[in-house]
Parts: structure tokens; sequence; C-alpha cells
């Protein structure tokens, strides 16, 4: 399991390697992780997988991200910017709605991204495409938190 595990063609193997990567983190929230690490290479294979087509991966990948956010909390505020702009993007989707707003829930209330950085995720999200009133929703309800 692991980050190569991550790679996987097979979706179960890639949901594995994240209960896995998330069972490292320790027992509960809030996680202990080491602000000294360089957890740039799991944002971005995590920010990669919000886009898998399965969406157990994409929801997985989002319980992930609240992990790091909760683990890591102001440290983890650069490499959230991205993420959280990538996990707005797949609220549109009916299976991932409460996942998302559980992970960007998770990012601000451990001060991971500040108000900016949520006006910011919703702008980019809302580009994609303004007429998607789930996006805009999970965006304003976040926002509200």
């Amino acid at each position: 399991a692991g980050l190569n595990s991550l790679t996987s063609p097979k979706w179960s193997v890639i949901v594995a390697g994240l209960n896995s990567l998330i069972a490292l983190a320790g027992p509960s929230d809030p996680y202990k992780l080491s602000p000294s690490s360089d957890y740039g290479p799991l944002f971005g294979s995590l920010d990669g997988l919000l886009s898998h087509t399965h969406s157990a991966v994409a929801s997985k990948a989002m319980e992930c991200l609240s992990v790091l956010f909760s683990g890591l909390g102001p440290h983890a505020h650069f490499l959230s910017k991205k993420s959280a702009a990538s996990v707005l993007s797949r609220s549109s989707d009916k299976k991932l709605a409460s996942a998302a707003l559980r992970c960007l829930a998770k990012s601000s209330s451990c001060d991971a991204l500040g108000m900016q950085d949520a006006l910011d995720a919703c702008d980019k999200a809302e580009a994609l495409t303004s007429k998607n009133a789930t996006k805009r929703r999970t965006g304003h309800c976040w926002l509200r938190e």
C-alpha cells in the first residue's frame, strides 16, 4: 500500500492505499503530522485523484486531504490552495457533494485556508461552469462554515 498503490489502474487498490495512508496518520482527529516533512508529492497525488472517474477514489482522496488539513493546520496553507479549487469543482457530482463540503469545512476549521483563499477557490470553480447550482451551493455553504 502507500503512494505506489495510488497509481494503480484498479480503483479498489487505490482506495485501499488511501485507507492505509489515513491509518498511518493516527487513530483520531486532530491528527499529529510533522510540519517539517515534505507533503508536496502527496498533495499532488491526491489532487490528481480528485479527478478520478470512480467516485469512491475521489471521495477517499478528499478524506485524505481532510486528514492532512487537520494534522498540518496552517502549515498546509500553501499546498491546500490548489486542492481546495479541485475539491470544489468536484462538488457538482451528487455522489461527491457531501464529501467535498466535509473536506472544505475541515480545511477552513483547521486554518489551512483563509477566507480570501475560499473566495478564490469559489471563483475558480465558478469559472469552470457558471450554471452549476450544486457547486455554487457547496461553495456558499463552505463560506458560511
